[in-house]
């Protein structure tokens, strides 16, 4: 008969703050490595389904990976993630991470931009509006060229609310004979 394994000798001592970092490190590891762990499409952007979104969609997407990012971008500034002024292992991973969403970002963004909207829907021109400030806010170092981003998006969302106007009031004219 086998003797029984007494596992309380080989328990871990680790701190609640090491353990968070190991996982976070073997979460990092497995979708970051060359070699692909689980599904073949653990770390591609799907381009056709970010297209195939409305606005709202991938809004309410650049608005999670803006968040999932903050949170790394935080995570990765913890003291446990370096050593000697460098990042450590952990920190190579969070910062795949960190570039992989960087790159999944922009994909949403060029997805909105791309996208062929109605020319009299206000609503979606508004949050593709939303989604290209929000975008270059982050990003853009010349004042003028950002307000001149924010003037052009309001002129276009002018452009179709009076649209949207016109074609409501002609639609009341016509049903009022």
């Amino acid at each position: 008969m086998a003797k029984a394994r007494n596992t309380t000798e080989h328990a871990s001592h680790t701190t609640v703050a090491e353990d968070k970092v190991k996982v976070a490190a073997n979460f990092a590891r497995m979708v970051s490595a060359n070699e692909l762990v689980g599904d073949d499409n653990a770390h591609r952007i799907n381009l056709p389904n970010l297209r195939a979104m409305k606005m709202k969609e991938l809004n309410a997407l650049f608005d999670a990976v803006e968040i999932i990012t903050e949170t790394l971008c935080g995570i990765i500034n913890q003291p446990k993630f370096y050593s000697n002024d460098q990042l450590n292992a952990a920190g190579d991973e969070v910062s795949v991470l960190l570039d992989y969403l960087s790159n999944y970002k922009a994909a949403v963004v060029d997805a909105a931009e791309e996208a062929v909207l109605e020319k009299d829907d206000p609503d979606e021109i508004e949050i593709r509006a939303w989604i290209r400030l929000k975008c270059h806010v982050g990003c853009e170092d010349d004042l003028y060229e950002f307000t001149k981003l924010v003037g052009e998006e309001v002129a276009n969302l002018s452009r179709a609310e009076s649209l949207a106007r016109w074609k409501e009031k002609m639609a009341r004219a016509k049903a009022n004979g």
